[in-house]
């Protein structure tokens, strides 16, 4: 299976994100920063968040969450 990493850090437009091939990689598993910057045109129909964070005491805390027909996969969508 193939894998593409997306930062949108950057991302101003629309334009530019079908410059980066994010339309042409929508069978692989697409790992993407910022999603947010997406928008509702290009926002996948299913997907699954993971957000890192520093806690207390340098304790690591990870979240997840899915959407879609995954969330439905993993009996997640409530």
């Amino acid at each position: 299976c193939e894998c593409y990493h997306y930062d949108l850090y950057r991302i101003e437009s629309p334009q530019a994100l079908i410059e980066l091939g994010l339309e042409e990689a929508e069978h692989a598993i697409r790992v993407i920063e910022w999603p947010q910057r997406l928008g509702h045109d290009f926002a996948p129909r299913s997907w699954l968040a993971i957000t890192l964070r520093i806690g207390e005491d340098e304790a690591r805390i990870v979240q997840w969450h899915a959407g879609g027909a995954l969330a439905t996969r993993l009996n997640l969508d409530h």
